[in-house]
């Protein structure tokens, strides 16, 4: 069949040379694996609350690392995109390069929050235990 015109702006990896495709599946890769990361914590902490460990130290924790990953991914994310862009307009797989300097904002944000929630939970289980103390 034929192909729209407007279609033939989608990058095809599959038309591309060998590194050209590696280089995409490896963003590709990348990119699953920061999804594949957050799932693994998370299935941690719902361990954690199904043996009884709701605010536990290692939950603050992976709390706190999942913020940070939430901040610094969007960078990752944009540097690693416009690198491999650049790359295959330079072997030729691409037609133009068009940089992005698109930062995903609620990422960040969401991140930040729950480096901030982590320090509130923290404090939250500090004054609990001072309460349990005094009874």
């Amino acid at each position: 069949g034929e192909q729209a015109k407007c279609a033939s702006i989608v990058v095809n990896p599959l038309a591309m040379s060998t590194t050209g495709q590696l280089l995409f599946w490896s963003l590709f890769a990348l990119g699953v694996s920061f999804y594949a990361v957050l799932i693994g914590m998370l299935h941690r902490m719902v361990n954690r609350f199904a043996n009884g460990r709701i605010f536990v130290s290692e939950t603050l924790q992976g709390v706190w690392w999942m913020g940070i990953i939430l901040v610094i991914w969007p960078f990752i994310d944009l540097i690693t995109s416009n690198a491999v862009a650049y790359a295959l307009h330079e072997i030729g797989d691409i037609k133009f390069f068009l940089p992005s300097y698109n930062v995903d904002i609620g990422t960040i944000a969401g991140g930040v929050f729950l480096m901030a929630l982590k320090f509130v939970i923290e404090h939250a289980i500090l004054l609990q235990s001072e309460n349990e103390l005094t009874i």
